[in-house]
């Protein structure tokens, strides 16, 4: 019994050991390359070093089925050796002999001085034995057992050793791109400020007028019903910093009913384009300090185009900027005039927003 035997497994970026299983001694065609492609949420991860740490994450849950789609993405941007080694434990699992052997081929010409070259050479040496109905020329004792990091290198066992008191990490999938603000659906709320200017009164056209400058701030709610589409509303309060009547105050309620397209940029969701079109309701109260004058309230709807840019800043969390412009069409709820307000007009806002999925 060779007592050099080595077991191998991964430390940080390293191998995944796996049960040898049984292998059929029969010739297997290899996988058909064909087949459908890596669903990552419609594989939209952006790296090579991501579809690995998927690929092993699914190791690690023993769906190597799952785990092959993920490093074949890799292997198209990367020619990483340690990839070639932990695809071809995966088809051993599975019972393909032929891309295994082919598979620790290509890791040994590229890593021969490996820490875990033995146990690679060993687990070739019995594939090739078993395909060809040779007696096995490896001792089975000189096959890497079972089980994850047994028989680690020292230097492996060490990185891999979580430190004391260290909460275990989770692994690094594809659940990321399962979250509501990536490609994945459900549930986000994000907290939202906008800075509006308002084109209502025919004699003040100014940019700079402060009368027909507002700020909002509120929150909004999302339901993502798929990777691209999400329901968005969104509440607020509006307040503006000057009236026509002086000291009069205009503040009230915005409101905002769209559909938002994401497009992802650059291969993944971390960076997104994004369009919501929609439909809003703006309540606004005039409230003259002046107890002679009556306080009086009026209501407008605005058809609105939002576009902008997410940055996501984590799993779950991004940031949003945009703008939007639309028109607006006003009436006091009592019917009578809009003191010397238009009672149409266009909007154009600057909008920043923190979201959270959930």
């Amino acid at each position: 019994m060779n007592t050099r035997a080595l077991a191998f497994a991964v430390a940080t970026g390293g191998a995944i050991v796996l049960p040898l299983g049984r292998v059929n001694a029969q010739p297997q065609p290899a996988r058909d390359d064909k087949r459908q492609p890596l669903n990552l949420e419609q594989a939209e991860l952006g790296g090579a070093a991501e579809f690995a740490n998927v690929a092993r994450a699914r190791m690690r849950r023993g769906d190597c089925t799952g785990a092959l789609d993920a490093f074949d993405e890799a292997l198209r941007t990367t020619v990483e050796a340690t990839l070639y080694r932990d695809r071809g434990l995966c088809h051993e699992t599975l019972g393909q002999p032929y891309p295994a052997i082919q598979d620790y081929r290509t890791y040994l010409t590229s890593r021969p001085d490996a820490p875990d070259a033995d146990a690679i050479g060993n687990r070739l040496r019995v594939l090739e034995d078993q395909v060809a109905g040779r007696r096995p020329s490896v001792d089975s004792d000189d096959v890497p057992p079972p089980g994850v990091n047994a028989g680690a290198s020292e230097e492996e066992a060490k990185l891999a050793a979580p430190a004391p008191g260290a909460a275990a990490q989770p692994d690094v999938d594809d659940d990321v791109q399962r979250s509501s603000l990536r490609a994945g659906a459900g549930w986000a709320f994000a907290a939202f400020f906008a800075g509006r200017k308002w084109i209502r009164d025919a004699g003040v056209t100014t940019f700079s007028t402060s009368e027909t400058w507002a700020e909002c701030v509120g929150a909004q709610l999302r339901y993502s019903i798929g990777s691209h589409v999400a329901l968005l509303v969104e509440a607020g309060y509006e307040h503006f910093n000057s009236t026509s009547i002086d000291p009069e105050v205009a503040s009230g309620f915005t409101s905002l009913l769209a559909f938002e397209l994401r497009v992802p940029l650059g291969g993944g969701y971390d960076n997104q384009f994004l369009v919501a079109p929609g439909l809003g309701y703006e309540h606004l109260v005039f409230s003259p300090s002046d107890v002679g004058l009556s306080p009086y309230s009026e209501g407008g709807l605005t058809g609105r185009v939002r576009a902008g840019y997410r940055r996501m800043l984590g799993a779950s969390v991004a940031l949003d900027v945009s703008f939007e412009g639309g028109w607006a069409a006003f009436l006091k709820y009592d019917g009578s005039a809009l003191d010397g307000h238009d009672s149409t007009g266009g909007i154009a806002a600057a909008n920043v927003a923190i979201a959270w999925g959930l």
